[in-house]
């Protein structure tokens, strides 16, 4: 932010950082078109079942401080029709996609700092792509906050529409990026990782903060019961603890144990992915549940994925990082 001088974009579902908030109101002041995509409504609680962390009043009220702040310094904000869950931080040459929100705990300077990851792209094409999908996203937003002296108001209006086909595109990097969109029934992340699995010979690796009722994404399940079947081992790591355990694992994940996953915790996750057989990965802003994998229900969420053959070298070391990773708790198989 220090040193963009033309556009800043900034996407994150919580606005809470005292240190990013400085820097995007700083930058704003000199000039740059700083552009924060966020959720503008009422925060309500997340609509899972089972969640020991649902949001507490606290975390609703730092997140509408900090974004009433940064429209009364004159920054712009606006949501997505749907919950935009996506994290991306885009700039003159580099952006930022990944898992961290802009909170202090997901950028490691809190007192319970999260277990995060993200990629830096500083190659030109990398970042073009991203922008032009920024813009996009951007002119589509309906909710869009303004400013009176003193106080600020959120105006709604139609938004230009989106053509999904555009918004799933492939870098010269060879890395794809693509956006989750429940408004379009777009979901390419979700297609490309059932796509990766179906070819899966050796092992497919899931990280992410939660793991639940797969069965609503039909086709990513069968392509993991398939993947089992044929021998493929299949691990997921998640937060632990982080479900009652009264009501986890859940249905559907317990027919994935029974098939041979295996299913670990580790506290503090929240980084999001997947790797298969070390030769292709996907880093995701969504967890993998209905909620950000499938649907067009209002309640589903708007996501950013990067994705693609391990040949791309941030991937490649995305895939080495997810093939390393072990929870220190592990779920045992129901049936055994």
């Amino acid at each position: 932010l220090a040193e963009t001088s033309e556009v800043a974009w900034l996407a994150s579902p919580i606005l809470e950082a005292p240190g990013i908030l400085d820097a995007a109101v700083a930058a704003n002041a000199r000039g740059v078109r700083v552009k924060v995509l966020s959720e503008i409504r009422t925060r309500g609680r997340i609509k899972a079942r089972g969640f020991l962390a649902d949001p507490l009043d606290g975390d609703a009220q730092r997140h509408e401080t900090g974004r009433r702040r940064l429209g009364l310094d004159g920054v712009r904000v606006r949501s997505t029709s749907s919950y935009l869950h996506a994290k991306v931080w885009c700039f003159d040459n580099s952006a930022y996609v990944g898992s961290s929100n802009l909170a202090d705990n997901a950028l490691s300077v809190g007192r319970e700092p999260s277990i995060e990851a993200g990629i830096i792209f500083r190659r030109e094409d990398d970042v073009a792509v991203l922008k032009q999908q920024l813009k996009m996203i951007w002119a589509s937003c309906s909710l869009k906050q303004q400013s009176v002296p003193g106080d600020i108001y959120v105006v709604e209006d139609g938004g230009k529409s989106l053509d999904p086909a555009l918004l799933a595109s492939r870098s010269d990097g060879g890395a794809t990026f693509g956006w989750h969109l429940p408004q379009c029934d777009a979901h390419p992340a979700t297609e490309a990782l059932i796509k990766a699995i179906q070819s899966a010979e050796q092992t497919v690796r899931f990280v992410a903060m939660s793991f639940y009722d797969l069965g609503r994404v039909p086709g990513l399940f069968a392509a993991i019961i398939e993947a089992l079947a044929r021998g493929v081992h299949v691990r997921a790591v998640v937060r632990h603890p982080y479900f009652r355990p009264d009501q986890y694992p859940d249905r559907d994940t317990r027919r994935l144990l029974n098939a041979g996953m295996h299913l670990e915790g580790l506290p503090r996750l929240h980084a999001k992915g997947a790797a298969v057989d070390g030769r292709w990965a996907l880093l995701f802003s969504g967890n993998f549940n209905p909620y950000s994998l499938a649907g067009a229900a209002e309640s589903d969420h708007v996501e950013l994925g990067v994705w693609g053959p391990c040949g791309v070298p941030e991937l490649d070391a995305w895939a080495d990082w997810i093939g390393q990773v072990r929870g220190s708790w592990r779920w045992s198989n129901p049936e055994r």
